[in-house]
């Protein structure tokens, strides 16, 4: 039998993990086998990062 795993990703703000999440679950991906990695920086956080 294959397992199958998932992963999201946003990296901004006006991005939502929703939509890929409910992709996922119609691919019947369970739900302890998605990964997500939520990145969402504001821009003052960027700015200070890159001056650092």
């Amino acid at each position: 039998m294959t397992t199958v795993f998932g992963y999201v990703r946003v990296s901004s703000r006006d991005q939502n993990e929703d939509r890929q999440m409910i992709a996922l679950q119609e691919q019947h991906v369970p739900e302890r086998n998605i990964y997500n990695e939520i990145n969402k920086l504001s821009a003052e956080t960027c700015t200070f990062l890159q001056t650092a």
